[in-house]
């Protein structure tokens, strides 16, 4: 299973850590350092896998912990339609 942006976001960097705009209705997200993360690598032909092995590695967290965390915030974000489901 893969992640892709929805590409009617806008987002910047600021001092590491993202800030999207959700083109459809205006909402502003600030991203904390993991949460940006895991949006620069949605890019639709990274897998979820390797994003938890790259914030465990980055962050020196437990795989359980880093999957619970992250699955937190791909479903919020897939449910708000920010992030796209894509399974190729």
């Amino acid at each position: 299973m893969y992640l892709a942006q929805n590409r009617k976001t806008a987002y910047r960097i600021i001092k590491e850590e993202a800030a999207i705009v959700d083109l459809n209705n205006s909402m502003l997200y600030s991203l904390n350092s993991v949460a940006t993360l895991i949006w620069e690598m949605s890019d639709g032909k990274t897998t979820i896998d390797k994003i938890l092995d790259k914030i465990e590695e980055d962050f020196d967290v437990e795989r359980a912990v880093a999957e619970k965390d992250c699955m937190e915030f791909i479903n919020d974000f897939v449910s708000k339609g920010i992030l796209v489901v894509v399974e190729n």
